[in-house]
């Protein structure tokens, strides 16, 4: 879930939301471009790579390609009101998530 906007390329300083609906092992993918111009189809885009894995409650969050410029989400379960504020960079991070 994104924050509220106006319109596409409103400036915000509040993350996207990631909310897990747990039950079986996915994976899924959060595409990027800036909106705006033709890039992407010279592959200038970043990806969020997301895969959960249901018996260890972790979610494993990496950003590619690892160039892309840090960006920050929050991240909870669905039916849980606590949220776990990631940062992601180079690295992958791993969330790890409860009730």
């Amino acid at each position: 879930m994104g924050p509220i906007k106006q319109y596409s390329d409103e400036p915000t300083e509040e993350p996207t939301t990631f909310v897990v609906y747990p039950g079986a092992d996915k994976s899924s993918r959060l595409y990027d471009d800036d909106g705006k111009s033709f890039d992407y189809r010279r592959g200038i885009t970043a990806n969020v790579s997301m895969d959960w894995r249901e018996a260890a409650r972790e979610l494993t969050l990496r950003v590619v390609p690892i160039t892309a410029p840090p960006r920050r989400f929050n991240v909870r379960l669905a039916g849980s009101t606590k949220t776990q504020r990631v940062t992601l960079g180079g690295e992958q991070v791993v969330v790890r998530l409860t009730l």
